[in-house]
């Protein structure tokens, strides 16, 4: 699998895609390192937590804020809380895709082991030799 990942061709990727796509060695890493993964998984996911609780709250008051008031509350600061707000949720953001490539990592490693392991009883069965399955792929554009 990670063979074809160094092969891969982002090429057709769009700027985002290239940006998200993580790189090889990290994914290599967590792949290899199931533990660091999870573990790693839970802290994405409470960051994304603490970063997220009552983001919609907050955002939906100051932008009424700026409906009721106008133009005056950025002098009190309304405008900067609306960037810092707007900043919270791309972080939350981040933190949700950190933990769902962990969670993909994990996922991937819990099929692979148990194809192996049917592949294997299937060759059994019929009495011939287990080869090796082809690991599955992680696809950039999904």
């Amino acid at each position: 699998m990670w063979k074809s990942l160094a092969r891969l061709d982002i090429s057709g990727l769009t700027a985002i895609d290239k940006v998200l796509f993580a790189p090889q060695r990290w994914v290599t890493f967590l792949f290899r390192h199931p533990a660091v993964t999870f573990v790693l998984m839970g802290a994405f996911f409470l960051l994304f937590g603490v970063t997220s609780v009552n983001l919609f709250v907050l955002l939906k008051q100051n932008i009424d804020l700026f409906l009721e008031y106008g133009l005056m509350v950025i002098e009190d600061g309304a405008l900067r809380q609306l960037l810092e707000l707007l900043g919270s949720a791309y972080l939350s953001m981040l933190f949700w895709l950190l933990f769902r490539l962990c969670e993909r990592i994990i996922v991937e490693r819990m099929i692979r082991a148990r194809l192996r392991g049917a592949e294997k009883a299937a060759f059994r069965s019929n009495g011939l030799k287990a080869s090796v399955v082809s690991e599955p792929t992680i696809d950039p554009r999904r």
